[in-house]
């Protein structure tokens, strides 16, 4: 009986450790929409090890934990379809990648500041549309940051109203359905309209743009703002 040594999941190449974790179309797809977003075919590649070696060993603790949980994820997902005759998609494979992330990196408590950021956009045609712009930019945020469970915020009814409705052809509803595309990433995900007075740590942070654009603050925030946030939770 002769052993069928081709890609379990494409099965187009002939299955290799290099292969089944690095240059499978379904395994370079994984590596780009996880939060590392790495174009693995634009990388060294002779090997596993050399991956290792010139890639992701070079990064910092975090990128080098995601790389480990990835390469876990793929193996997993390779074994299911090999041996329990399972169904391998790319969205099932980062979502346990996220999953495996949250055994390796702590969680923040939920009552603590676990980042914030400021930009100034350009060129917003509305300010909705600079909402949309900002909701996406957050939500690719939180991916890289390994937050799991998302609850967004807007004092914008019209961005709301749209949101509610699921994107359209229009400039915004393509980036709202973005949004939506990468929601499905997190455990959990929810927005919700609430009142601009009960918004006021965005105003801060709105306003801080202009002397301080382009900054995030991880496992901390900036001077000012713990206190308008504990004051939104508790007024």
């Amino acid at each position: 009986m002769g052993i069928d040594l081709t890609c379990p999941l494409y099965a187009m190449e002939p299955e290799t450790a290099v292969h089944s974790l690095l240059l499978c179309s379904f395994a370079q797809a994984v590596w780009f929409t996880c939060p590392l977003g790495l174009q693995v075919a634009t990388c060294p590649v002779g090997s596993v090890s050399q991956f290792l070696a010139e890639v992701v060993f070079e990064a910092d603790e975090v990128v080098i934990l995601c790389a480990a949980a990835v390469m876990e994820a793929l193996w997993e997902c390779r074994n299911k379809v090999v041996f329990k005759d399972g169904v391998a998609t790319v969205q099932g494979v980062v979502r346990r990648v996220a999953r495996l992330m949250e055994v390796i990196v702590e969680e923040p408590v939920a009552s603590s500041s676990a980042a914030a950021t400021t930009s100034c956009l350009e060129h917003a045609l509305s300010p909705a549309v600079a909402e949309a712009q900002a909701f996406r930019w957050a939500v690719i945020l939180a991916q890289e940051l390994f937050f799991q469970d998302v609850h967004l915020e807007t004092d914008c009814y019209s961005f709301y109203e749209a949101w509610l409705k699921g994107g359209d052809e229009t400039y915004m509803g393509m980036l709202i359905r973005d949004c939506l595309l990468l929601s499905g990433n997190f455990r959990s995900f929810h927005v919700s309209f609430i009142r601009r007075t009960g918004n006021m740590a965005a105003d801060f942070m709105a306003k801080l743009a202009y002397s301080d654009p382009e900054r995030v603050w991880v496992e901390d925030v900036a001077e000012g703002l713990s206190d308008i946030l504990y004051s939104n939770l508790h007024c």
